[in-house]
This record gives C-alpha cells, sequence and structure tokens, in this order.
C-alpha cells in the first residue's frame, strides 16, 4: 500500500512540475505569439501524426517486452 502511495505522490507531482512548465513558458508569451500556436496547433495534419505516435507506443511496447524476457528468471 505505501508504495502505491509513492507511486501515485511521484505521478502527481512531476505530471504538476509539466504542467507548471508549460504554463510558466506560455505565460511570457505575447497575445500574437499564443494566437500563431493556436492556429499552428489548428493545423496539425492528424494524418501524418498517427502513425509517428503508433511507432513511438510500439517502441516502448517492444522494449517493454524484451525487457520483461530478458528479467525472467
Amino acid at each position: 500500500m505505501k508504495k502505491r502511495i509513492l507511486q501515485a505522490l511521484q505521478y502527481i507531482f512531476f505530471l504538476g512540475l509539466g504542467l507548471f512548465l508549460i504554463y510558466w513558458k506560455a505565460a511570457h508569451l505575447s497575445p500574437a505569439q499564443k494566437q500563431q500556436l493556436y492556429d499552428a496547433f489548428g493545423t496539425v495534419n492528424l494524418t501524418m501524426l498517427t502513425p509517428v505516435i503508433l511507432a513511438g507506443f510500439l517502441s516502448h511496447w517492444f522494449r517493454a517486452m524484451r525487457w520483461r524476457l530478458l528479467l525472467q528468471p
């Protein structure tokens, strides 16, 4: 139970740290830069992004499977 609470706290801490850093950097942008950023995200071609995300996921999955095989007694 203690290990589970520690893992949850670590997850919350690093998620909060990441969100804080994004907010901190975004707060210094001018309104024109913010609009340019929103426009750029709005024009993302998802058909190009989907294979990249899939390849990244498969890379992590295969690496996890390899480590599972190596660590089996």
